[in-house]
């Protein structure tokens, strides 16, 4: 698929409603955030596919106060900027492009979330270069994909296998702390997925 299709693909999607998942979102969040890196409350931190804003939400929620999203859907930063949330519509695979903006300013982030967000990319490896240009130096970047291969029905650009996983995101320069299989469990999830968890040295 080209460019100009992708992106007219992605921004043409009917936006979803997240409630289905939001069990799941503060159960990863909690583990990741709070449980696993322990970030101050000030931490800075991207949500890459912030979709119409439900993990920005909950990291509120949970005390986090300097949190940012991005989604190429403006369907979804629409619907975001509603609720008072910081979100920019933007294309992962063009952060470079975007320096311009103080959302894209280099060693920024103390975590970037991408949940859902890779299987969705033309170019995963670009994506993550991407993220570890905007990462601080000892940041992390938090990757969820599904474990499961449904390419046409949710627009899924790639399928994800645990070696693939581990070859773009050690492709992209970052060191990963675990690459873990979630199976789909209430409250946690509503699919199996992989979760990575990787930093920027």
């Amino acid at each position: 698929m080209d460019k100009a299709s992708y992106i007219r693909e992605q921004s043409e999607k009917t936006v979803v409603s997240e409630e289905p998942a939001i069990e799941g979102i503060r159960y990863s969040l909690k583990s990741v955030v709070v449980d696993t890196l322990g970030l101050p409350g000030d931490s800075p931190i991207l949500d890459v596919g912030c979709r119409q804003g439900a993990s920005i939400e909950v990291l509120r929620e949970m005390g986090y106060t300097n949190v940012r999203g991005i989604d190429i859907n403006p369907k979804n930063t629409a619907l975001a900027l509603r609720k008072g949330l910081n979100v920019r519509t933007a294309d992962i695979h063009d952060i470079f492009a975007l320096r311009d903006c103080d959302f894209f300013m280099p060693f920024s982030y103390s975590l970037i979330w991408a949940r859902h967000v890779l299987e969705h990319t033309l170019n995963p490896i670009q994506a993550l270069l991407g993220i570890k240009y905007l990462l601080k130096v000892g940041g992390h970047v938090h990757i969820i994909v599904p474990s499961t291969s449904r390419l046409e029905k949710y627009h899924h650009q790639i399928y994800h296998k645990p070696q693939t996983l581990e070859s773009h995101v050690k492709s992209a320069g970052l060191k990963i702390i675990y690459l873990k299989h979630v199976p789909r469990a209430k409250g946690v999830n509503y699919q199996d997925e992989y979760w990575c968890l990787a930093c920027k040295n």
